[in-house]
């Protein structure tokens, strides 16, 4: 089963360093997702992370760190998507794709994901448990998938955790997401980081 993080939305002390060791642990891709940030504090994390990493870093925000720090990806935020025309959409992921830059974006009802007709790397569905950093965010969806055939890869996001990871798997999801079962306890980050690979390597029947 494949994986991907969230970054933490607030900056910490040693950010960076943690961020290193998730790459260290071959972690596939990494989420720049930082709401309230500025453009230099996002420039003055990356500046910190190794730069063989960038390839592996999709940003939610501020495309100009892409050509900055040659990452890897630009994900289209709801609202983002929203604002612009299915042509000017479609006009920007040809663009990036053009570059071997990656896009997704994030869904959040399934009405939208079936009517979601553009040509999206992955995407983000959310919540599909209830929401670890964010308490009281709920789903409102049963995100199951294993009878959608789609072109893009489905990611499970939200309250994703070690007990939930084999329901993921069965409601059809190939990829999950994770953010607070690896940020909400930074003092056991890289053991608790390290239980998530083995319990996904334990469920998923290809391995």
């Amino acid at each position: 089963m494949n994986h991907r993080v969230i970054s933490c939305p607030d900056f910490f002390d040693e950010e960076a360093d943690l961020i290193n060791a998730l790459f260290e642990a071959d972690l596939r891709f990494l989420h720049l997702r930082k709401p309230q940030a500025s453009f230099a504090e996002c420039q003055a994390l990356l500046s910190a992370i190794h730069p063989d990493f960038y390839p592996r870093i999709i940003t939610h925000q501020y495309p100009g760190l892409i050509d900055e720090f040659s990452l890897g990806g630009f994900h289209f935020k709801e609202h983002y998507r929203n604002s612009l025309s299915e042509i000017d959409l479609s006009l920007l992921i040809s663009s990036y794709h053009e570059k071997h830059i990656l896009v997704g974006t994030s869904v959040h009802q399934k009405s939208t994901l079936l009517n979601l007709k553009l040509n999206f790397d992955y995407i983000l569905l959310s919540p599909v448990f209830p929401s670890i950093s964010k308490p009281g965010y709920l789903p409102t969806e049963d995100w199951i998938i294993k009878d959608l055939s789609l072109p893009s890869a489905l990611v499970a996001l939200g309250g994703v955790n070690y007990h939930n990871i084999t329901t993921a798997q069965k409601k059809g999801f190939k990829e999950v997401a994770f953010l607070g079962a690896v940020w909400n306890e930074k003092a056991h980050f890289i053991n608790n980081y390290d239980l998530l690979c083995r319990k996904m390597k334990n469920s998923d029947p290809s391995s």
